[in-house]
């Protein structure tokens, strides 16, 4: 994966695939990505170790806003949206 698409991925590329990856267990399609975890950490690790500093830069300001997540209405990511709406 690094030899044919990060080592030649403009920045924006890197940080967008970033923040999909780490949205993908918690969007609308989690159940497809449920099973896929470990895969995705895998993938961000590699991520990380071809462009260190660009995933250095984005991770701690996007896994802190849990707005991205749909954590700041206070739904689980295994809940699903149903939770949200019945409070």
């Amino acid at each position: 994966m690094r030899i044919k698409y990060l080592d030649r991925a403009k920045e924006v590329l890197v940080v967008n695939l970033i923040k999909a990856i780490v949205s993908m267990p918690f969007g609308e399609e989690r159940a497809k990505y449920a099973s896929r975890t470990r895969t995705l950490a895998l993938i961000l690790r590699e991520i990380a170790t071809a462009k260190t500093a660009i995933y250095d830069s984005v991770m701690p300001g996007y896994v802190a806003r849990p707005a991205h997540l749909g954590l700041a209405q206070g739904v689980r990511p295994d809940a699903g949206p149903a939770a949200s709406q019945n409070r």
